[in-house]
């Protein structure tokens, strides 16, 4: 643990986002600029992985920069932008900047984000995003952001050294880090490892499945891990959305490996939305109590089998809690209500 401690950066460092960005400690870390007076503003460029597990939690922190004056230019598929228009809270500050995702052999006509298409498309996804690498440096050129937060796009921070511009690059996981020292854990050679006592201990067949999801192809040439850790070793700084009550040996670990400052940000929770629920759901919502509804949302990259759904849906219904379950049809059926467990409809009918 001394050795871990050695290398801390000051508690004042790693706060919350609030008090990072209002302090410029965040900034002034990815940027290497410690004169920066406080009238400092900055234009920040946003390039999330195509999934909207990764696009939404890249706009929340993008929000968060915009409330202290920051210019946000935000990489988004041309047709995904309709998506996430209502969760930017500062139009005036965060642009859009639309981006044509090629069309790759094997992925359906207007493919876009990992919504449109099956889990085991992934790779191909990611060789699609590959191929806006013009686009995005074109972009950068005119651009002339101060820093680019970025995630699964292993070969920006070479891209932006090779323009000679000094844009920082910043790696933004939106995971936390105890999974990525899983992911290191697994893929670093042995004598790069630190004898550090975890809590996290994996099981044997959780070991082999994620060691599988590590080596498999994601893009064109080019391993899932090869693309996280080129990621994180070669950007300028790190940025995780935790804090060191809960992730401070984990972040350490990072630290280290990746002999670069970490930064986190502290619970990145979004400000509520300010737009009214459909009339439907609102009417539905009301006539229960307040924390007395069941919300369960998969996302949209885990697809249920049909024996998996019901299997959930008939928990759900053995609770004897009203339930609100946003659910992907599976593989096997043309629509959800086929694969719904017999006579389940009418028992849950309110």
């Amino acid at each position: 643990m001394d050795k871990l401690r050695s290398v801390r950066y000051p508690l004042s460092y790693i706060m919350s986002m609030t008090e990072a960005i209002t302090c410029r400690q965040l900034l002034d870390i990815c940027l290497l600029r410690p004169n920066m007076s406080d009238q400092t503003t900055l234009h920040i460029a946003m390039f999330p992985g195509f999934a909207m597990g990764h696009l939404t939690p890249f706009l929340h922190i993008s929000n968060k920069l915009a409330e202290r004056g920051h210019k946000i230019s935000f990489f988004v598929p041309l047709k995904t932008r309709s998506k996430l228009q209502h969760y930017n809270l500062h139009p005036h500050l965060i642009t859009f900047v639309p981006l044509n995702v090629s069309h790759v052999h094997g992925l359906p006509p207007g493919t876009e984000t990992k919504a449109d298409i099956d889990l085991s498309l992934g790779s191909l996804l990611a060789t699609a995003m590959d191929l806006t690498r013009t686009q995005i440096e074109q972009s950068l050129v005119k651009l002339k952001p101060d820093i680019v937060f970025f995630d699964i796009s292993h070969w920006l921070p070479a891209l932006l050294r090779g323009l000679g511009t000094n844009i920082k690059s910043v790696c933004y996981s939106v995971i936390n880090p105890a999974s990525v020292w899983c992911c290191l854990s697994l893929v670093l050679p042995i004598e790069n490892q630190l004898d550090e006592a975890f809590s996290i201990k994996l099981q044997t067949h959780e070991a082999r499945a994620f060691d599988a999801m590590l080596n498999m192809e994601y893009g064109s040439e080019v391993t899932f891990s090869k693309r996280i850790v080129t990621s994180l070793s070669d950007c300028d700084a790190i940025c995780l959305p935790s804090c060191r009550e809960f992730a401070g040996p984990y972040s350490n670990y990072i630290e280290i490996q990746m002999k670069k400052p970490v930064i986190l940000t502290g619970p990145m929770k979004p400000d509520p939305p300010s737009s009214q629920l459909v009339e439907k759901w609102a009417r539905w919502l009301g006539g229960f109590e307040p924390r007395t509804v069941i919300f369960c949302a998969l996302g949209t990259e885990y697809i249920l089998t049909k024996l998996q759904l019901q299997q959930l849906l008939l928990g759900l219904e053995l609770t004897g809690l009203p339930f609100f379950a946003a659910l992907i049809s599976p593989t096997e059926v043309e629509s959800i209500k086929l694969a719904l467990p017999e006579g389940f409809e009418e028992r849950v009918k309110v």
